[in-house]
């Protein structure tokens, strides 16, 4: 039972997610192959660089994790700016960026659910631009954040924060957004 557990946190990776989710959300808004020609770019500073940055290395230890947490945010921040004519993507990488960034900075004292922050994060965001077929996704999210603490990888209250973190900077973004285009 160890290995679905494992298997689940592993295609929950917030490394794994971001792309998928950034091509279904820029495929349903602008078509597959927009999404196809913008998705490298995601992949590469969503997926491949923050990868190379943790390979190796302790992602637990404090001095760790926060460093590639920022690191990742400015990239995310970036490409947001780069693709900022397909804004509901830009938004969405931009939600990412800050979602990271707050990550970081608890990091610095405190352990959170990183998995917990970007599954409730590209759910909740998803279910806002897409809408309720999304929601058929927090079943996989709520066993996602679950193989953490069965993984004994956090606490209840890491998960929960971590959860309550990519919920609440989803739904401020999209707030904003709202208000200003």
């Amino acid at each position: 039972m160890k290995k679905v557990w494992k298997f689940l946190s592993l295609i929950g990776h917030p490394l794994i997610q971001l792309p998928i989710w950034f091509f279904v959300i820029s495929s349903y808004y602008y078509g597959a192959f927009i999404a196809f020609l913008l998705l490298p770019l995601v992949v590469i500073s969503g997926s491949v660089f923050p990868y190379f940055l943790y390979r190796g290395k302790n992602s637990d230890l404090r001095e760790v994790r926060p460093r590639v947490l920022f690191i990742s945010s400015i990239l995310y921040f970036i490409v947001s700016l780069i693709i900022f004519n397909y804004i509901i993507s830009a938004i969405a990488l931009l939600t990412t960026s800050l979602v990271t960034f707050v990550d970081g900075l608890i990091s610095l004292k405190w352990k959170i659910s990183i998995h917990a922050t970007a599954i409730s994060g590209f759910i909740t965001y998803g279910y806002l631009t897409i809408g309720f077929p999304v929601l058929f996704w927090v079943p996989f999210g709520f066993l996602v954040v679950i193989s953490r603490y069965v993984l004994r990888k956090h606490t209840i209250s890491q998960l929960f924060a971590g959860t309550l973190i990519g919920f609440i900077i989803s739904l401020i973004i999209w707030a904003i957004y709202l208000n200003e285009f």
